[in-house]
């Protein structure tokens, strides 16, 4: 290989070869993104990876078969061989080291940190470069209705002492990746149903062990049951940063056929109550639900039900199309209710219109134009 430009910036290592090939590490040595012959590439922390690419406006994600993901992996750690002969130093890291990491060492790191979670997550889309932190299990992402709170599940939370050694495995086995990190996601999807007085322990835990921004996200069946704008604030001064809230739909007939005791205006009071309580909020919207039948009523539904909420410039939405297979039980409801899946084509001009409705819909209502982040995303990048 020919010798290659080296920088390292928050965290991250880059490599810049002379045909324009990057790679970008973590400074353990764990690549998290590539761009190799035009192509680009995202690899997990479970060595997963994912390619991204563009067909015209429309962005396709893909899984490489194993032989050519393997392939991929071991040209992107060459680069990482070629570092102690490149005549280039750094800094902050010994460059030396990281010339001996090898595709076998990578391997058994994946299977490392992947030991240290009972359900490997998927995260929200502006945490998916945080490192996750798993405070309680029997859910998680789900890239089709999001969290399956449908489904019957017997949710755990970890005890002080669990919560303590998870906080040093993470630090242990993540080492100077962590500096890579853009904070803590705090999981799992109903995490903040725990007993306040550990949730906010385990927040001040995060603070001092992590130093990053937190986030965290709500179960919406069960947690405006248990917490209040109160509670909200004290996890606020505890170092909450953020909360992200999945909404399936706005509409009140699409809803129905998830939950029929689901309400629209208890997701809208429960923003509320959040930003009033001095946290920022992501929004994630999902294409696609209802199917063509419903598509009407789920653009209207949620557009409406989003520009209700006083976002502000923090504040993040983002469109997301379903992943239907990903969850059999809305499988079986599109059958037993005859709903029709939209094609992928049919979620992107639904994503378009939606999106236009949202900044319509929040000018009419609130005299402005929305001032945050408002961007299209497909939760299969997703990757931990």
């Amino acid at each position: 290989m020919e010798s290659v430009a080296v920088k390292v910036n928050s965290g991250i290592l880059t490599v810049l070869d002379s045909e324009k090939n990057v790679v970008n590490f973590d400074l353990e040595g764990r690549p998290m993104f590539a761009t190799l012959d035009s192509k680009t590439y995202r690899r997990g922390f479970n060595n997963r990876l994912i390619q991204m690419s563009w067909n015209g406006e429309e962005r396709i994600v893909s899984t490489p078969g194993n032989e050519e993901a393997d392939s991929i992996i071991a040209r992107i750690m060459a680069y990482l061989g070629n570092l102690g002969t490149s005549g280039t130093e750094s800094g902050e890291i010994s460059l030396a080291k990281l010339s001996g990491r090898d595709v076998k060492w990578l391997k058994e790191d994946a299977s490392r940190i992947s030991s240290l979670y009972r359900i490997y997550p998927i995260l929200p889309p502006d945490a998916s470069h945080s490192v996750y932190f798993e405070g309680s299990y029997g859910a998680k992402w789900n890239l089709s209705t999001v969290t399956s709170s449908h489904l019957s599940r017997e949710f755990q939370f970890k005890t002080q002492e669990e919560l303590e050694k998870h906080a040093d495995d993470l630090k242990q086995n993540l080492g100077e990746g962590i500096r890579s990190r853009k904070g803590i996601f705090l999981g799992d999807a109903n995490i903040m149903n725990m007993d306040q007085k550990l949730l906010l322990w385990l927040l001040d835990l995060l603070k001092s062990s992590f130093s990053l921004p937190v986030m965290a996200s709500f179960d919406m069946y069960t947690t405006p049951k248990k917490k209040n704008m109160i509670h909200f604030r004290d996890m606020k001064d505890h170092g909450l940063d953020r909360v992200t809230v999945f909404i399936e739909s706005g509409s009140y007939k699409v809803l129905r056929l998830f939950n029929e005791h689901t309400n629209a205006t208890e997701t809208l009071n429960l923003v509320n109550n959040l930003k009033d309580s001095g946290l920022n909020v992501t929004i994630v919207a999902m294409i696609g639900t209802g199917g063509k039948e419903y598509s009407k009523d789920h653009e209207e539904g949620t557009s409406n039900v989003i520009s209700q909420m006083p976002l502000e410039s923090q504040d993040r939405i983002y469109l997301s199309p379903m992943v239907e297979e990903a969850d059999p039980w809305y499988v079986q409801m599109e059958s037993s209710r005859k709903i029709t899946r939209m094609t992928y084509a049919e979620k992107l001009e639904q994503m378009a219109s939606l999106s236009l409705k949202i900044k319509e819909s929040f000018r009419g209502i609130n005299g402005t134009a929305f001032p945050g982040t408002l961007a299209n995303y497909d939760l299969r990048e997703a990757i931990y």
